[in-house]
């Protein structure tokens, strides 16, 4: 599992970009962005975006833990596919 804030959450989840996202670099049609919020580093590539390495779990922000192998988009309502808040 990977920490990330609710608006990384929220991105990978739902592809809902916020502004707290700097981009670190764009090369062969990929992009690495780093939150400045919970400081995870987040990959986009073909308009699907990944935590790669997950944030730090001592920022004021709430964060979600997210599966890196899990795929929600298009999924149906399923007890995997609900996430777990930590504070």
């Amino acid at each position: 599992m990977e920490n990330a804030c609710v608006l990384c959450f929220n991105l990978v989840m739902l592809n809902r970009p916020h502004p707290s996202l700097k981009k670190l670099i764009s090369q062969n049609g990929g992009e690495l962005h780093k939150c400045c919020c919970c400081y995870a580093y987040l990959h986009k590539s073909r308009g699907r975006w990944e935590v790669v390495s997950g944030g730090n779990s001592t920022s004021t922000q709430p964060h979600t833990e997210i599966s890196p192998a899990a795929d929600y988009r298009g999924a149906a309502n399923d007890a995997h596919d609900t996430a777990t808040e930590t504070a």
